[in-house]
């Protein structure tokens, strides 16, 4: 497949818990956290390796526990603010390269935070007409 990125883009994908959005995004092809910073509406991140396989990682808004309901689980991983899923660059005048994960795939393996709040109410009956809940 051939790239229509306009230069020194490369695609990402950015996972939305607030918005509950996945959506594909293109980032400048450099080692500047900025545009991260400003995808993801942080200030700093973490990186990932363990819900998709390398070469891709996913930076994670380090301080997103801090935001209520902002959580989503990505193949069985759970987290805490946005997501941006990347491809590490394997020539060494590159940052990044394009993200070649499927958007379909992401979207089949998240799951928001009130869709694993229903899932958990279901598998328990701890809804909140529960009596434990009152």
């Amino acid at each position: 497949m051939e790239n229509t990125n306009p230069p020194d883009t490369v695609r990402a994908i950015c996972i939305n818990p607030q918005a509950q959005t996945i959506t594909d995004v293109l980032i400048p092809n450099n080692d500047s956290l900025e545009v991260v910073y400003k995808l993801l509406h942080c200030e700093s991140v973490q990186l990932d390796v363990y819900a998709v396989e390398a070469p891709h990682y996913m930076y994670v808004d380090e301080e997103g526990m801090y935001n209520e309901n902002c959580s989503f689980s990505l193949n069985g991983y759970v987290y805490y603010g946005a997501a941006l899923i990347f491809c590490k660059a394997l020539d060494e005048e590159k940052e990044y390269a394009d993200c070649t994960l499927q958007l379909h795939s992401i979207i089949k393996g998240v799951v928001f935070y009130d869709q694993m709040q229903t899932a958990i109410e279901k598998a328990t009956g701890l809804g909140n007409g529960h009596p434990a809940n009152n």
